[in-house]
């Protein structure tokens, strides 16, 4: 199976004739081609933009610090709050129910 041959594309044109006329075939036709050159153009512009900002996320994210690895974040964390003596006025940790007995 393959695509349109030569006597399709001559049996389609002789109804597109038949049905618009003489006149009116070279307006149809130059109509669709001015809406093919409309639709390439802005596919173009679609594919630009996508592109360009592609581009941009990219140098963006070189500009970014690199994050440290996720062990290294929770040591920092841990030895941040271990010492610290805004933890003072926290339940421990058998005595979170409320009961004191």
């Amino acid at each position: 199976m393959g695509g349109i041959g030569t006597q399709e594309i001559f049996i389609l044109l002789l109804l597109a004739l038949v049905f618009f006329g003489s006149k009116k075939l070279p307006e149809i036709a130059r109509g669709l081609g001015k809406g093919m050159a409309e639709f390439r153009k802005a596919a173009r512009d679609v594919q630009f933009e996508i592109t360009r900002e592609i581009e941009r996320a990219s140098t963006d994210d070189s500009k970014k610090e690199p994050l440290p690895p996720k062990s290294q974040e929770l040591t920092d964390k841990n030895s941040e709050t271990a010492g610290s003596d805004e933890d003072e006025g926290t339940v421990p940790e058998g005595d979170r129910t409320g009961n004191n007995g």
